[in-house]
């Protein structure tokens, strides 16, 4: 890094791409393996082995950010994750292939994930809410988050007892077992590495053109651990796997807000600055928009290519604002 700076900061943002969409096609024809094998539902896999796969970045960038003082850094990577999964990821992947989700996925998955977001807005806020202050992400709350994540895993695993006893026609239950869960392995290995090796690239670069933390964490990390996400939902969509690109990133999100940012209060509290409420705000509507984009249209569940295409241009209002406020 010493002796061709430049150069190196963005081969390594290149290489991070690379390694992070031939990661995703094999997290993605793995988990279809082993859905398929198991008489799994795709989303199921999706929202488990997929989603838990894509956000490891997150996990890794928010344990570095708190051991190095950066609070901002952490709550504008979980944040900032969230918003680009939805507005950005499911809003491109629905553009490359209209995206249909279950009745199961709108009924409680979606519904969990936005009251997950909730949550964290509301333990986020304890100098506005309580009148005690600073506001700070402490252990209890990190207890409190994992506590909710292991109902969210109970339910689940109900989930996939439930649909295991199913029958479904024409698919075989030993389908290259083998090979599939090496794909899976490499390919979250491979997702871990890319986002970090691209994360690092872009932060590097972001410092050097002068950008604050908050912004770094809200916009270039934050997209940039979301690129997995991106490139598993997207390779998802284009094989048809709607249920997976769904799955990724609901998931993700719900990881993202109970996992992530629970295991780093643990190892670390958080301190909250008020000022960035306005990023929680925009959280809370872009899972709003969601949950409304599966409600209306033809047919109700299926969020349409016109209906990505509007997510996407409302996260580049989002980035405009953030620009104007620096």
């Amino acid at each position: 890094m010493e002796t061709f700076p430049a150069l190196l900061k963005y081969l390594l943002l290149v290489i991070g791409l690379i390694v992070l969409i031939k990661s995703a096609d094999w997290l993605v024809r793995g988990a279809v393996t082993v859905a398929r094998a198991f008489r799994i539902s795709e989303f199921v896999i999706g929202i488990t082995v997929v989603s838990f796969g894509t956000s490891l970045p997150e996990l890794i960038i928010a344990l570095f950010a708190a051991f190095n003082d950066s609070p901002d850094l952490v709550i504008g990577n979980v944040v900032g994750s969230n918003i680009a999964n939805v507005l950005l990821v499911l809003g491109t992947a629905s553009v490359i292939f209209p995206l249909a989700a279950t009745r199961a996925t709108i009924a409680r998955e979606i519904p969990f994930m936005l009251m997950a977001s909730f949550v964290v807005v509301g333990m986020l806020n304890d100098e506005l809410l309580d009148g005690v202050g600073p506001s700070l992400l402490g252990r209890s709350d990190g207890v409190a988050r994992m506590g909710f994540f292991a109902i969210f895993i109970y339910y689940t695993a109900q989930s996939i007892r439930a649909e295991s006893d199913r029958e479904w026609v024409g698919e075989q239950r030993h389908e290259r077992m083998g090979r599939a869960i090496v794909e899976i392995v490499v390919g979250i290995a491979g997702l871990a590495i890319g986002g970090r090796l691209a994360v690092d690239g872009a932060v590097a670069i972001a410092m050097d053109w002068g950008m604050s933390e908050a912004f770094v964490g809200l916009t270039v990390v934050a997209i940039g651990t979301s690129l997995p996400e991106l490139a598993t939902s997207c390779v998802a969509a284009y094989r048809r796997n709607a249920d997976i690109a769904v799955g990724n990133v609901v998931g993700s999100n719900i990881f993202n807000i109970m996992v992530v940012l629970g295991i780093t209060c643990l190892a670390r509290p958080i301190a909250y600055n008020p000022a960035n409420n306005p990023d929680l705000a925009v959280m809370l509507f872009a899972a709003l928009l969601l949950y409304g984009a599966t409600l209306v249209g033809r047919p109700s569940t299926t969020i349409q290519r016109g209906e990505g295409v509007l997510l996407i241009l409302t996260y580049g209002v989002y980035m405009v604002y953030l620009v104007q406020r620096g």
